[in-house]
């Protein structure tokens, strides 16, 4: 049995998940693909990386 359940390890759940799990919380996070979800891996993040390196 867990206390909270999270579904979706981008930049909020896997936040929630380390905050909930450090309250004592017994937590599960539930992610289809890597951690850190579109925003991290593939969108945003990567994208700003590699317009910075182009205007270098």
């Amino acid at each position: 049995m867990y206390d909270l359940a999270i579904r979706g390890g981008g930049p909020a759940g896997y936040v929630a998940a380390e905050n909930a799990g450090a309250k004592g919380l017994k937590t599960i996070l539930f992610e289809k693909r890597e951690l850190g979800g579109v925003c991290l891996n593939e969108g945003c993040i990567p994208t700003k990386t590699m317009l910075y390196s182009a205007n270098m």
